[in-house]
């Protein structure tokens, strides 16, 4: 193998002792597809996504050893762009950005790299995995070698729902315990017997129980205030945020809706 002054790799061909020819630069074929995910914007909809998919596999040519990983990734979303109007726009995006997280997948096909077979899951996504890669495909000394590349976004709306039915999960151990802990210092009768009916997690809102452990995790402080419970400053004495009513009310309804948003 040769190296031209431009970088190029070059396949040597020996062909009588002291002679040689140059055959052609080393090339990676990628038989590529992707699958993104788009936020709808049609008035009168709720709000979702639509996926935007390669209608079938499409070829993407490299050279191998020169391509820089902000190259490839610029081929790779202008091939892209060929197959689905803007899809170029979403990958772009996506990648200056970080979010929507995009995963490049990418296997041999024909030469079997344990590192680099499909079961594998080997991610180029970023620059120091894609030139890894590239150092490997090269080593092989292959004069074409094929490839496959996946790139995957994340689907936003599930997450959304993922997140929504994390919370809710949330909230129900929230109500739960301080339903355990409400029976639990239930008032007992001579003979042993609840003198108050059966306490559910449904006797509690997510809101209040918040509100009740902002209370008992901040007392009220004389030495700031002498009748309100005081938010002190981690790192300043000095600063403090008196907890009335109106405040906590706040902050408690805060909680609730960061949990249903994250």
């Amino acid at each position: 193998m040769w190296v031209d002054p431009e970088g190029f790799y070059f396949r040597i061909c020996y062909l009588i002792p002291g002679t040689f020819a140059v055959i052609q630069v080393q090339t990676i074929l990628f038989s590529t597809s992707f699958k993104l995910w788009c936020p709808k914007i049609d008035e009168g909809t709720k709000p979702g996504v639509m996926a935007v998919n390669s209608r079938q596999n499409f070829e993407i040519k490299i050279t191998a050893g020169t391509t820089s990983f902000e190259q490839f990734r610029e081929i790779v979303a202008t091939e892209c762009n060929h197959q689905f109007t803007e899809s170029g726009a979403l990958i772009h995006n996506a990648s200056a950005c970080g979010s929507p997280h995009i995963d490049w997948k990418v296997w041999l096909t024909r030469k079997k790299v344990e590192e680099f077979m499909k079961s594998s899951n080997y991610m180029i996504n970023d620059s120091q995995s894609f030139t890894h890669w590239m150092n490997r495909v090269v080593e092989l000394g292959k004069d074409v070698t094929k490839a496959s590349l996946e790139l995957r976004m994340e689907d936003t709306a599930k997450q959304a729902k993922e997140a929504k039915a994390a919370a809710q999960i949330r909230h129900h151990v929230l109500t739960q315990e301080a339903a355990q802990q409400a029976s639990s210092s239930k008032r007992k009768g001579p003979d042993g017997e609840n003198l108050t009916e059966t306490i559910t997690p449904a006797d509690f809102r997510p809101v209040d129980v918040y509100v009740d452990r902002i209370y008992s995790t901040h007392p009220p402080n004389v030495k700031y205030e002498k009748r309100l419970p005081v938010f002190l400053h981690p790192t300043n004495p000095n600063s403090y945020i008196p907890l009335t009513a109106a405040i906590v009310q706040q902050w408690a309804n805060a909680l609730v809706s960061f949990t249903f948003a994250a």
